[in-house]
């Protein structure tokens, strides 16, 4: 335990001293902040009017289609989901899976469609001043937020509600105030990535979009017409569904900014943002407890931090950072023997504790032999992987989820977690592969501009040069 540990302090200490070496980077000029500001604007006012255009196009093309697809076409089948629970190792492996499979939630794609109804008329709910201009913020037509607005887009048509004046799939709003914002998601798993999209938008809205420019002080008197920018702007988010973890960070916001702060707490600026969710259900940590939970995680999800939910959608299945992937794409069942350090390595880097009450997995006692791992998986209508390639991978190889632009980097991350040494060039490509997962993320090559295809082949293709060289 002495070397794991230093281990990690070495490399604590690694990342703390690159951090502080791109803290310590001069900031931007005066000129250059400026030519900042003047080509995100130029770029604002080229881009917005395309974007509406493409947007309008793909929507006629597709959404029939949309509306047409099977309203549950892969719910989990119960009987399998018996199987792979009765299948585990361990009473306390069992334990963990039937956890799962009791808090296992499928959202199918009708029950999607009458969330972006309802989500339309709570938006809509609140009048709109015709003075304002009505913004969609849709996001890249790869990411399910484009995909979600193209329904709610139908709904917002055929119910006669005032369609949007600009549709963007940028945050960019280069100084302009006087705005109603609309934005729809499939899901909340954290809250971390809306959080992020919150800060981008009311960083737009104060002209902070531009790289290195630090906190802006609202309170100054220069700063008046910034803070009537965050101050007018009326954002309002839709989200099919959210776990309570994800809705508590939501809901603990803040824009960090002084003035704009002080207001907020003072009662003189409005709520930063409107949010309205259809279905929400508790976080797995809060429902199962800090032992089973982290039971859960060990033999079900390691390497992927504090999972929220397990639950999937009929168009999706989210990363490990937001889902318990592999359990849903696999139906995995761990080997009897695992390696336990490694999982404890991962744990104390990820959340920077030593030692843990819960790090108690390897007391268990096995009463199946299981010598590698085996697949019963459980959605319905999914085709057949290769388990006969990922079963020849060790257990922890398998859990990782690599989804870098450099092998060496995922090389050198797994040299420091896993202590069998992996290699991302041995990991059989549909392991990871967005395209081969099922439910299929059709959405994110069905419009005009998606960019995933073109981002996962130039991907693909430097990963397989680096393994070349290597061999």
């Amino acid at each position: 335990m002495a070397n794991l540990m230093k281990d990690i302090l070495q490399f604590s200490a690694q990342k703390n001293a690159e951090a502080k070496a791109a803290a310590a980077a001069p900031p931007p000029s005066a000129e250059e902040i400026a030519a900042a500001a003047a080509a995100a604007a130029a770029e604002y006012a080229a881009n917005s009017g395309a974007a509406t255009i493409k947007f309008r196009a793909n929507f006629e093309a597709k959404v029939s289609e949309i509306m047409a697809m099977p309203k549950e076409a892969h719910p989990p089948d119960r009987e399998k989901l018996e199987e792979w629970v009765a299948a585990q190792a361990s009473p306390r492996r069992r334990a963990a899976a039937a956890a799962l499979r009791d808090n296992l939630i499928y959202i199918s794609h009708g029950e999607l469609i009458s969330h972006c109804a309802g989500l339309v008329d709570k938006l809509y709910g609140k009048p709109i001043p015709a003075e304002k201009k009505l913004v969609w913020y849709v996001g890249e037509p790869s990411k399910s937020a484009y995909f979600m607005s193209m329904i709610c887009f139908h709904f917002a048509r055929v119910r006669g509600y005032r369609l949007p004046d600009e549709i963007v799939e940028h945050i960019m709003y280069a100084g302009e105030t006087n705005l109603v914002v609309f934005m729809f998601d499939d899901m909340g798993y954290t809250g971390n990535q809306m959080n992020g999209m919150l800060t981008a938008f009311y960083a737009a809205a104060v002209n902070k979009q531009i790289p290195g420019v630090g906190g802006i002080d609202l309170s100054n008197e220069d700063n008046k017409p910034r803070l009537a920018a965050v101050e007018h702007l009326d954002l309002r988010i839709g989200l099919s569904c959210a776990t309570s973890a994800a809705l508590i960070r939501i809901g603990n916001f803040t824009f960090n900014s002084a003035g704009f702060q002080s207001r907020l707490r003072n009662g003189t600026v409005p709520s930063p943002f409107s949010l309205f969710v259809e279905r929400t259900f508790p976080s797995l940590q809060d429902t199962l407890g800090e032992q089973l939970y982290m039971d859960c995680l060990m033999y079900f999800n390691p390497y992927a931090g504090h999972t929220s939910c397990i639950c999937y959608f009929d168009h999706k299945i989210a990363d490990p950072g937001s889902t318990f992937l592999n359990v849903l794409l696999f139906g995995v069942v761990p080997p009897s023997k695992l390696n336990y350090d490694a999982l404890y390595k991962y744990e104390v880097h990820r959340w920077k504790k030593r030692t843990s009450p819960f790090y108690t997995q390897g007391d268990e006692v096995c009463d199946k032999d299981i010598p590698h791992t085996m697949f019963i998986p459980f959605i319905k209508g999914c085709p057949p992987y290769d388990f006969a390639a990922l079963a020849r991978l060790p257990y922890e190889h398998l859990m990782v989820y690599w989804d870098s632009d450099n092998a060496a980097t995922d090389r050198a991350w797994g040299d420091t977690y896993i202590d069998e040494g992996a290699d991302p060039a041995t990991i059989p490509p549909e392991k990871n592969s967005v395209k081969r997962r099922c439910p299929t993320s059709w959405y994110k090559t069905f419009f005009k501009g998606g960019r995933r295809n073109q981002k996962t082949k130039k991907r693909s293709a430097r990963k397989h040069r680096s393994s070349a060289k290597r061999r």
